[in-house]
């Protein structure tokens, strides 16, 4: 082997461990990604959860209102 081809076989090695590490850092951004993701989610649901508490506390003044009416 000419030591040009020992050069063209180390650059591509290095070249290939760039692209290792490149695509590292992708899957390192999508998995944070998807866990501020999820982290939303589960916040939008304690949000429409304390909703539908409001919600259904309003139901049942609204309820009394009418019971009291109708006396």
């Amino acid at each position: 082997m000419t030591e040009q081809e020992t050069y063209e076989i180390q650059l591509r090695i290095f070249q290939l461990k760039k692209d290792i590490m490149a695509c590292q850092q992708s899957k390192n951004d999508f998995e944070k990604a998807i866990f501020e993701a999820e982290a939303k989610v589960r916040k939008s649901k304690q949000h429409i959860m304390e909703l539908n508490v409001r919600i259904q506390e309003y139901v049942g003044k609204l309820e009394q209102i009418n019971a009291e009416i109708g006396e």
